[in-house]
């Protein structure tokens, strides 16, 4: 019922995300004003468009006055779980048995970092089909990145166990990230001549935490997998192990044992975490890896299958094709021989009627013979007669042979 999650307009519906880890928890983030009467549902869109609504009434919640509120819900419940956060509170007061902090216990080291300050470390990833001699490179709009000059970008690695994967690691010092990063992956053949750019694409980017769907921030690992060179496909992990990266030390060392006070302010902040983001450990971001490489060799044996199954349809195909020839041409020769039965039925009709002409004639003829005897008389005009009738009879039986000679003999 809220513009922010489409107003009940599914067009303009607030898509949800998932992952291997989250799965089957499908997760977004909205903003929506505090006491708002929310209702919604779920539904589920098919790539071919057509729409799956979950069953039962509109969740309905009301959002409560808090800094950040989690909406928890199942598919076809018409219930939903209201989580809220309390806005950050001023610290509370030191309880009187603790001595208030002094400027000593102040950190002696640089300040934690922000948002704006400090430095993450960026891995990237890509998949790329090179030739021998060629060499994958990331160039980019900061100093690590060549400042968009091929000569300074970031040289990526690969190995027989993990190529057409490339991978590469740089520190980027958060200050010099004014709005986000801009970067693409360009192919290099030995002597960096001939450069291959991503010429199909729009620069890609990467945002601080502070900025709208950020993904830098202090203190964090942010793997980068881009997918395939010269394609938009992203997939972004945050790690933080305190075996890969020592934590940041914010206080100096305390020459008494520490109160319980103090140990809550030598106790590093936890860095913060972006919305929608979680964090994982490096065997995690390995197995997912290992996975991937699965899927891929699947689909590779899908597309092999594929392509069998379309030669098998072309082979049927040309199949179909002839036999739809074969018959088309009995069907001619079925036309022609009804076009010959009806041209022998009328001869027969002919020469029916001639048979009964000759009959008539020749029984005159007798009649005729035994008066011209009578008579004593020669043969009469009605001679003449039976004997053109009998040659047109001759005629028509050499006709009807021929026509029984051409035409074909069931069982032939």
């Amino acid at each position: 019922s809220h513009s922010a999650i489409g107003g009940w307009k599914v067009e303009k519906a607030l898509k949800l995300k998932t992952s291997s880890a989250l799965f089957p928890h499908w997760t977004t983030t909205a903003n929506i004003e505090p006491g708002t009467k929310l209702e919604f549902k779920c539904l589920i869109i098919k790539a071919n468009g057509d729409k799956h609504w979950e069953n039962g009434d509109n969740k309905k919640v009301d959002i409560p006055n808090s800094a950040a509120v989690q909406l928890e819900s199942q598919w076809g419940s018409s219930k939903a779980k209201v989580n809220a956060d309390a806005a950050p509170a001023a610290p509370a007061a030191a309880p009187a048995q603790a001595p208030a902090p002094q400027a000593a216990a102040q950190p002696t080291s640089a300040p934690a970092p922000s948002s704006g300050g400090g430095s993450a470390r960026l891995n990237f990833r890509i998949k790329c089909e090179t030739h021998s001699g060629e060499n994958v490179h990331v160039c980019g709009s900061l100093p690590g990145l060549g400042n968009w000059d091929p000569k300074g970008a970031l040289k990526l690695k690969t190995d027989k166990d993990n190529y057409p994967f490339w991978n590469g690691q740089m520190e980027v010092p958060l200050h010099l990230v004014k709005d986000c990063i801009r970067y693409k992956y360009v192919v290099f053949k030995d002597g960096n001549a001939g450069q291959r750019w991503e010429d199909s694409i729009a620069d890609r980017t990467l945002k601080p935490e502070k900025k709208a769907k950020g993904v830098l921030a202090p203190d964090l690992d942010t793997f980068v997998d881009d997918g395939s060179f010269n394609k938009l496909q992203r997939g972004v992990t945050y790690v933080r192990d305190a075996n890969e990266r020592p934590a940041t030390k914010m206080l100096a060392a305390a020459p008494a044992p520490p109160t319980p006070a103090t140990t809550a302010l030598a106790a590093p902040a936890p860095a913060a975490i972006p919305a929608g983001m979680q964090l994982v450990s490096m065997d995690q971001v390995r197995q997912w890896e290992a996975r991937v490489v699965e899927l891929e060799e699947e689909c590779d044996s899908l597309r092999g299958r594929l392509q069998e199954a379309e030669v098998t349809v072309d082979s049927l195909n040309r199949d179909l094709e002839e036999e739809r020839r074969q018959n088309e041409e009995i069907m001619q020769q079925m036309q022609f021989v009804e076009e010959l039965l009806t041209r022998m039925k009328k001869m027969e009709e002919q020469v029916s009627t001639l048979e009964e002409t000759k009959q008539v004639l020749v029984t005159r003829s007798e009649s005729m013979s035994n008066l011209a005897e009578a008579m004593n008389t020669g043969p009469s005009q009605a001679d003449s007669v039976t004997e053109s009738i009998e040659k047109g009879l001759a005629g028509a039986k050499e006709i009807l042979t021929s026509l029984d000679k051409k035409i074909p003999v069931a069982g032939r």
